[in-house]
């Protein structure tokens, strides 16, 4: 098993059985959780009603889960294009 592979299954396992994500107000904001490749590891979609509840979230939640080193992040400033369902005929 390589590093990675234990760190993920620690965040993994954090995230699924920790309070702290079960709580309803923290799981709510979470939209969406993704493994991804290259430099991230996980991508996150979150939404909050401002910045000071993103700020909470990332300092008492993200950054406090095991195996969370570094969190970057990217604000919508506004959609352009959203689709719920799939393209199939």
């Amino acid at each position: 098993m390589t590093d990675l592979d234990r760190i993920d299954r620690t965040i993994l396992a954090a995230i699924q059985h920790d309070g702290r994500l079960l709580v309803a107000k923290l799981a709510e904001c979470i939209v969406s959780c993704h493994n991804v490749s290259g430099t991230a590891d996980y991508l996150l979609q979150i939404v909050v009603r401002d910045l000071d509840e993103y700020g909470t979230f990332t300092h008492d939640v993200l950054r406090t889960l095991p195996g969370v080193t570094a969190v970057e992040s990217m604000l919508s400033l506004r959609e352009i294009k959203c689709e719920s369902g799939l393209p199939l005929a």
